[in-house]
């Protein structure tokens, strides 16, 4: 009934076969063979970099090798095939943080342990919240086998069929705006939303000895330290406040019930997270942020002191949840051995894994409880009466100088964010969800983006023939016979263009797997297979189906920028690219106020109890270095520049900027922040050092006023 292609032109050139094996982990790109050495080398670069989102998705061009790292990501699989001895939850405030289940291998017969927790973080602040098997409740009660290779918990990167999500495709124009040039980009609202992310910060406190917390957290007939786990941090960042029992001037900090639900900025110390509680509007849905996701506690009985009466009832409970979890888990361990012990002659010790003969021996040491059958390290001491471990989550959405990439090296900066509504969108209603350089491609001779560009259409524009097929149906299976035989048709059609074995494999499927691959379609999705040693080249691909029905449509687009509506007189393209958000995000976390700085003026590291004493961060970071000096000097005057070094590195100069801003009487509108007849260019530290070298050989540096 129909007639395929059998005549398309297959050029191989022997001398120009790629195959992935030689390109390792960046044949993920199918179109690495168009792109630079350079930028292939920053791909391969990018991977390691690339943020696990919250809602990523599997790319429309598969390459093949998703899969392989798909099967690489962090989980929790188990290993040899397994009987269940006991499953151990971990609760806090109601929550179940974490289970521990200790197992028993069946051909080796040794004791096994598998920790399942609620998120992974490997990273300083990022991290991911894991995916629990669906099924995990009825897995692993006592007795219940579970084979090998079972996943327990997995990344939200990989997809249920074992796909690799490490990214999000964005409908993308590529054309020359304000917004996109230096490697900025324009991205809309929806889009940052894409690419969200989580953070994991970790604060470790200790008191007890000398201090007592606050009722930071309470009110007058609830003495509450800490927000509990499932509970937002303050609008305020504070997570725990203390007040110094012996401090000479005590009696200056009132002790009433009030008083002590409040801290003395002055007197009390204090300690920050990053950023507040608060929520986000992610897909439609407020997401809380700023959650407390796991708390250990401890307490040491070595130290004879106590603490102020009445100011630690939640804290003990902490304590208590941490010291039942891991007695639990020991009770369970010493039951098994005893069972065993008087299984066997001699009393023989229970065999197990050495990685579970440690985490046992720590779990032993945490619910002190003495034991000659393991052997661990001696308990380590205290330093004083309460240790405290807070890990809160926060929900991040991308914004201005995030960078993000693509399979393509194409590294880039978010420059500015559009409302949805005002990104370009074209006759066929397509809208994008952001907006790149066109001419920064090839001047990087990164020219495979635009086959991606163009395949992706190709594949979208593919589906949509189907879909019209199909009709107006939720399941395929409403369909007639004629509307599924002309819809396998046209998707193995124009499959067959791209020269791959994937419309063979859907047209000699069985009639059930047609179905799948139909109704995958109809649900959005989107999937196709092309990768580096394919017989035919992209540009073959790209040039048989112009002029073809399979060919997607291009029109002109419409977009709105500073409120004033534009149509470009050329027809443009709007289709997905995949885009990656890379570990490298400037916002508040890293957000600094006046460094600390020795007595040579120098900006110095602090201290773990200096470090989170303020609202914002105290230790220095490198502000203004060779590549950004230079960009500044070659966009602004030598004055600019100089004002920038200044007001980084200059005390005196961020003295006279906050007493400037303190005493304004509108902080919001000074005309002056720094008066630079009372502090003058070059008396930062590092200026200082020049001067002090250049002196030494006679020569004097000045400043001539005016340049």
């Amino acid at each position: 009934m129909y007639k395929f292609k059998t005549n398309l032109p297959i050029h191989v050139d022997p001398d120009l076969e790629i195959h992935e094996r030689y390109l390792s982990g960046s044949s993920i790109n199918p179109f690495m063979p168009n792109l630079s050495s350079s930028r292939g080398i920053m791909f391969h670069g990018h991977m390691a970099q690339a943020v696990t989102l919250i809602n990523g998705d599997e790319s429309i061009i598969q390459s093949g090798l998703e899969y392989q790292f798909g099967s690489t990501t962090y989980n929790v699989k188990v290993e040899e095939d397994v009987f269940v001895v006991a499953a151990l939850p971990k609760i806090s405030n109601g929550v179940v943080v974490e289970i521990t289940v200790l197992c028993k291998a069946i051909n080796s017969e040794k004791l096994s342990h598998y920790v399942i927790p609620r998120f992974c973080k490997f990273h300083q602040y990022l991290g991911y919240q894991y995916v629990w098997h669906p099924d995990l409740d009825s897995m692993i009660y006592t007795n219940k086998f579970i084979p090998k290779d079972t996943v327990l918990a997995e990344s939200p990167s990989v997809s249920k069929n074992s796909g690799y999500k490490y990214g999000a495709s964005l409908n993308t124009l590529f054309c020359t705006i304000p917004g996109v040039t230096e490697d900025g980009e324009v991205i809309s609202e929806s889009g940052v939303r894409k690419l969200a992310y989580e953070m994991y910060v970790k604060r470790t406190v200790t008191f007890g000895v000398d201090k007592y917390p606050l009722n930071m957290y309470g009110d007058e007939t609830n003495y509450k330290t800490h927000p509990g786990v499932g509970e937002k941090v303050r609008s305020d960042a504070v997570l725990m406040a203390f007040r110094n029992v012996t401090n000479s001037e005590f009696n200056i900090c009132t002790m009433s019930i009030r008083d002590i639900m409040e801290y003395d900025p002055y007197y009390d110390e204090v300690i920050y997270v990053n950023s507040s509680g608060g929520t986000v509007n992610l897909n439609d849905s407020i997401i809380d942020t700023g959650v407390v996701v796991d708390i250990t506690a401890h307490y040491s009985p070595m130290h004879k002191k106590e603490v102020v009466t009445g100011t630690t009832a939640d804290i003990d409970t902490r304590v208590k949840e941490t010291k039942d979890y891991n007695a639990r888990i020991a009770t369970a361990y010493i039951d098994k051995e005893a069972n065993y012990a008087s299984s066997y002659r001699n009393g023989s010790n229970l065999p197990m894994e050495h990685n579970t003969a440690r985490y046992l021996g720590d779990v032993l040491n945490k619910a002190n409880i003495p034991n000659n059958k393991i052997a661990y390290a001696e308990k380590k001491k205290v330093p004083d009466l309460y240790w405290i471990t807070f890990t809160i989550k926060y929900t991040c959405i991308p914004g201005l100088g995030s960078k993000i990439t693509n399979k393509h090296g194409g590294k880039r900066i978010i420059g500015s964010i559009w409302p949805d509504e005002d990104m370009p969108v074209d006759i066929y209603g397509n809208r994008a969800d952001s907006i790149c350089d066109s001419n920064s491609i090839p001047a990087r001779m990164n020219v495979s983006v635009f086959y991606e560009h163009k395949f992706s259409a190709f594949y979208v524009h593919l589906t949509k023939l189907v879909k019209n097929e199909l009709g107006n149906v939720v399941n395929v299976r409403q369909c007639t016979a004629e509307q599924i035989d002309k819809a396998i048709f046209v998707l193995t059609d124009g499959l067959e263009y791209t020269g791959t074995d994937e419309f063979k494999y859907i047209l000699n499927a069985t009639m059930d797997e047609k179905l799948e691959a139909l109704q995958d379609i109809l649900e959005g999705r989107l999937s196709f297979f092309y990768n580096v040693s394919c017989k035919r080249k992209p540009y073959q691909v790209a040039m048989d189906i112009v002029d073809t029905v399979y060919d997607p449509p291009i029109s002109e687009v419409t977009y709105k920028y500073l409120g004033v509506t534009h149509t470009t007189k050329q027809k443009m393209r709007i289709a997905p690219m995949y885009t990656m958000l890379l570990g490298k995000m400037p916002d508040n976390f890293l957000a600094v106020g006046s460094a600390r700085l020795n007595h040579y003026g120098l900006p110095i590291g602090v201290s773990n109890n200096e470090r989170y004493s303020m609202p914002y961060r105290n230790n220095p970071t490198k502000i203004l270095s060779e590549t950004e000096s230079r960009m500044f000097t070659a966009y602004m005057s030598p004055r600019a520049g100089a004002e920038l070094k200044s007001r980084a590195n200059s005390r005196a100069a961020h003295q006279e900027l906050y007493m400037n801003l303190l005493t304004a009487p509108y902080p919001t509108n000074v005309d002056v922040l720094i008066d630079r007849n009372k502090v003058p260019y070059g008396k930062d530290a590092g200026a200082q050092i020049i001067h002090q070298i250049m002196s030494v050989a006679g020569i004097e540096l000045t400043y001539t006023p005016g340049v």
